[in-house]
C-alpha cells in the first residue's frame, strides 16, 4: 500500500476545530514492522488510533508541518516514546480558554474559595 494522508484533528466542546494536522503514513509497512502475526485489519485499525494519538501529543508540544512529519516518520507502533515535559500553567490556561463564560465564572469562584 502507498502512503496515506492521515488527518488528525481536535475539536473543542463547542464543535470548533482547535487544530488539524495532515501527515502521511504507510500503515501496511507499520503493520509488517510491528505485528506481522496479528490479524491485519484489526492491527491496522489499532495502529491508526495510536498514530493519531501520537500526532495529537506532538501538536500539544508545538510540532507542526515538516517537523511533525519528520517525528511521525520515526514513529513505530508499540514502541514507547519519551513524553514531553508538561507546563502545568500553560495546560491550565488552555483548559481555561476552552471553558464557556459560565464555566469560567464557576472556576474563578472555586479558586477564590480556596
Amino acid at each position: 500500500m502507498a502512503m496515506e494522508d492521515v488527518v488528525t484533528k481536535k475539536t473543542k466542546k463547542d464543535g470548533s476545530v482547535e487544530f488539524q494536522v495532515t501527515t502521511k503514513a504507510d500503515f501496511d509497512a507499520l503493520h509488517d514492522a510491528a505485528a506481522p502475526d496479528v490479524q491485519k485489519s484489526n492491527a491496522v485499525a489499532n495502529i491508526k488510533v495510536s498514530y493519531r494519538s501520537r500526532v495529537k501529543a506532538l501538536a500539544k508540544q508545538g510540532f507542526e508541518g515538516v517537523a511533525m512529519q519528520t517525528e511521525m516518520d520515526k514513529w513505530l507502533p508499540g514502541v514507547a516514546v519519551a513524553r514531553g515535559q508538561v507546563d502545568i500553567e500553560a495546560a491550565y490556561m488552555a483548559k481555561y480558554r476552552a471553558m464557556t463564560p459560565e464555566e469560567r465564572k464557576a472556576e474563578i469562584n472555586k479558586l477564590k474559595s480556596m
